[in-house]
């Protein structure tokens, strides 16, 4: 019979001589939920075109997602991204925060699922994780920041949602849906 027994650092800091505390992001902390839902319509035209941009949500960096969820129905043949964005507006002057040029500039388009396509019938609230990010289970305990490839913390909000891969062909929803702790 083994007497190994094996600690994760959540319960080897409670522990410890002296307890460290550790990071909510990963201990106890509290779940935040935000959800965005809007139909392509209310777009205009821009979305006609492949590279068009539908930002539903904003997380913020420092936060650990513990769900991303999407949604999507009546979108005909086209195929979307999940995408993250600098916000419009950044707040300059803080530690690490990224120049003004960047406002609104996509930070990655790979993280998350992509290619999703957008049948006809009505797609259910579905992992947005996928298999293309890395694909280990420490992903989940990284920081939006970390997992979407930043160097460092930019300590601002980050705007998730969708690029157009194929052309939308008609008018349905998409929607994006985040558990995070921050």
């Amino acid at each position: 019979m083994s007497v190994m027994n094996v600690k994760s650092t959540i319960i080897r800091n409670r522990d410890a001589s002296g307890p460290i505390l550790s990071n909510p992001e990963v201990a106890q902390g509290l779940a935040k939920v935000v959800l965005g839902v809007n139909n392509t319509g209310h777009f205009g035209t821009d979305l006609s075109e492949a590279g068009g941009a539908i930002r539903l949500i904003t997380v913020p960096s420092n936060a650990r997602l513990q769900s991303l969820e999407y949604a999507m129905g009546d979108l005909g043949t086209s195929g979307l991204d999940i995408t993250v964005w600098y916000p419009t507006s950044i707040p300059q002057g803080a530690t690490n925060a990224p120049a003004a040029s960047s406002a609104a500039a996509v930070i990655s388009s790979s993280t998350f699922i992509n290619n999703i396509a957008g049948v006809d019938t009505s797609i259910a609230w579905t992992n947005a994780f996928g298999t293309n990010a890395t694909p280990t289970i420490t992903r989940y305990v990284r920081p939006l920041w970390d997992m979407v490839g930043l160097a460092t913390d930019p300590k601002i909000d980050l705007d998730l949602g969708f690029t157009i891969r194929t052309v939308v062909v008609q008018n349905g929803y998409v929607g994006l849906r985040a558990v995070y702790v921050d």
